[in-house]
């Protein structure tokens, strides 16, 4: 008996890649959890750039 993986991936440059079974990928899916962090770390890099350049304009 064969167990199949949940989550398969296809690398994006299939099927031109030519790489055959390597192209797949058993990563789990990108939880909401992780988007909302990704999110408010890329806002809050923002916004640091933001008040530095308007404290170095001063």
């Amino acid at each position: 008996m064969k167990i199949q993986p949940e989550h398969l991936t296809v690398c994006c440059r299939w099927p031109d890649c030519l790489c055959g079974d390597g192209c797949i990928d058993n990563r789990p899916a990108e939880t909401k959890a992780a988007r909302r962090i990704l999110i408010g770390l890329m806002i809050a890099t923002a916004a640091l750039g933001v008040g530095l350049l308007y404290m170095g304009l001063r």
